[in-house]
């Protein structure tokens, strides 16, 4: 039986099934979209759906009994093994099946996204509601090398629009996607949901800094202030207010004058610079964005949004490489209490204090409470409550925290891909399976979400269904897509786990000499995989090395350890 299972896997029959299903899934999706708009009869769909259920059968058979080779289609008994290329074949099966999954997400995500944010523009502009967004600001340097300074003026006053309650503003995720597209400010404006753009560009050279800014009225199509500031860097600070105080002229609202966090122009170059590189979730980016917000305290060690920054990046650093968990929570403890020290009012440095309190639950739910009352629009403040809530077990609050941070923030693939975690540990795979397909259809490369579509189907004893997106991944990271099946086999086959194991362990000794083996797979993914295999002993040297996250250790992979002190006292340990 075992035998006629795996030539069954040879010859792509099982490929084929899963393609069929899928790609016969979005053909009646397609079906349902143009029903209405081309008029047909009621009788066409279930026509179509006869036809595809009579073409199921016809095309396993087909797949059995015959074989594409660089000559043609050939029956399978006539094709020398040794010279099949029916791997080749399966792996763009595999490709056909992800991107018609990802199509049919698609044509489900039109009328979630893009027209509900044509309604929304309506109902907003009926209402009177002042909407905004801030587009990333041009770099018009003479090098090409102020990207991060453009893109760090534009957050910079997104953050004082964000203080004003009466103005719904744009995230910063989702108004900087649009940076290098070739969309209109309408169409912009359009999929934001807002009735009002902010956009400009910079020109950097030496000490010497030209800014031009431009507020745009969507509806009417009309500059309703435009200006240009000719400065020396020094003056970037008032250059911001100014900005400011013209916005709020031209819609009627009053700004605070902002308090300048330093008064050093190259440490807030540096800081510009460290954001600019945290943004961009990589292993690169925030090893980057270390060290320019350590530059940028060297200069000015009072800078307390610097320590912030830092203090953010010690946090999520481990997510995205090899860098050890327990350093990097020490080290954004001290930097968010640095922070504090310097700004008790800073809603960030009290966001990034509260996650490293995660082991003393009462503590940080009070800064988790403390950072949102200073800055409800801070969709990080609710994004780590709703990590925190979901550790804590308290599922629904952290789902609801998780999708406010949703709503500030709708662009957030690290927010959508939380939520999908949440999803999974109420046992509601199925819900969790569909908020990662919307994250594929807005970033196909996205590991995350590629990872979590194979756990979720491995958890529900699908792990061939899921097998294709961890091929994907590791296409993704450099490796060889061939340990994605013999991963999958090991799983279904306990024999073959320890020589699995032994092979995998030898590439990450390999890939570690080569100093990439945090773009391998992170600190999560990897304990997970360990996980899977059940591989008891690694899996508790991690959980005594640091049980952190808590959540991640209650997922279904680890139900094997249930029993076991040091696992059971990682799961239900409250740090009290």
């Amino acid at each position: 039986m075992n035998n006629f299972f795996n030539e069954l896997k040879r010859r792509n029959v099982v490929r084929v099934a899963i393609a069929y299903l899928v790609v016969g899934w979005v053909i009646l999706q397609f079906v349902d979209v143009i029903a209405d708009p081309m008029s047909l009869p009621e009788w066409f769909q279930k026509v179509t759906i006869v036809f595809l259920a009579i073409g199921f059968p016809i095309a396993l058979i087909f797949s059995w009994a015959y074989e594409v080779t660089p000559e043609g289609v050939k029956k399978t008994a006539e094709v020398d093994k040794s010279s099949s290329i029916t791997h080749g074949t399966g792996q763009k099966i595999n490709k056909l099946i992800i991107g018609a999954l990802v199509l049919a997400v698609g044509f489900l995500l039109v009328d979630k996204f893009y027209l509900s944010s044509e309604k929304g523009v309506v109902e907003k502009a009926r209402a009177g509601q002042v909407t905004i967004a801030v587009l990333p600001f041009s770099d018009l340097s003479p090098e090409g090398d102020q990207e991060y300074f453009g893109d760090g003026i534009a957050e910079e006053l997104l953050n004082v629009l964000f203080k004003v309650d009466d103005i719904s503003v744009a995230s910063r995720t989702s108004s900087f996607a649009f940076k290098g597209q070739s969309l209109s400010i309408p169409e912009i404006a359009n999929q934001l949901g807002v009735n009002y753009i902010l956009e400009g560009s910079v020109r950097k050279s030496n000490n010497r800094v030209r800014i031009t800014a431009q507020l745009i009225d969507v509806k009417s199509d009309r500059h309703m202030w435009s200006e240009t500031y000719n400065r020396e860097l020094d003056d970037i600070f008032e250059i911001q207010d100014e900005i400011a105080v013209a916005i709020g002229e031209a819609l009627s609202f009053t700004f605070g004058k902002t308090v300048a966090s330093t008064n050093n122009v190259e440490a807030y170059d540096l800081y510009l610079l460290g954001v600019y590189n945290w943004n961009k979730r990589t292993a690169e980016g925030l090893t980057k964005a270390l060290e320019t917000f350590e530059a940028a305290i060297k200069i000015d060690p009072n800078f307390a949004k610097a320590w912030a920054g830092l203090a953010n990046t010690y946090l999520v650093i481990s997510e995205y490489s090899d860098f050890d968990p327990e350093i990097s929570q020490r080290e954004a403890r001290r930097a968010a209490q640095k922070a504090i020290e310097l700004n008790p009012e800073s809603a960030e440095a009290r966001t990034a204090y509260a996650f490293t309190l995660l082991g003393n639950y009462s503590r940080a739910e009070e800064e988790f409470k403390r950072a949102i009352s200073l800055n409800p629009k801070y969709p990080t403040a609710h994004h780590w409550y709703g990590i925190f809530l979901t550790e804590a077990e308290r599922l629904d609050e952290g789902m609801a925290e998780l999708q406010i941070a949703h709503e500030l923030d709708p662009a957030s693939l690290p927010i959508q891909n939380m939520m999908s975690i949440n999803l999974m540990l109420q046992g509601r795979y199925e819900d969790a399976l569909a908020e990662n397909l919307e994250i594929l259809v807005r970033a196909p490369d996205y590991r995350n979400a590629l990872w979590a579509m194979f756990a979720y189907n491995a958890f529900l004893g699908r792990a061939w269904e899921g097998m294709p997106y961890l091929e994907q991944f590791f296409i993704g990271i450099g490796e060889d897509p061939d340990l994605a099946t013999r991963f999958v086999e090991a799983l279904e086959n306990p024999t073959q786990r320890e020589e699995f194991l032994k092979g995998f362990y030898e590439v990450l000794a390999r890939t570690d000499q080569a100093g990439k083996q945090g773009q391998f797979t992170n600190y999560i993914q990897l304990v997970l995989l360990l996980g899977l295999l059940e591989d008891k002993d690694r899996v508790l040297a991690n959980i005594r090395d640091g049980c952190s996250p808590r959540w991640f250790f209650r997922a279904p992979a680890f139900d094997f350890l249930k029993g076991e002190p040091d696992y059971e006292a990682c799961v239900a340990g409250n740090g009290e």
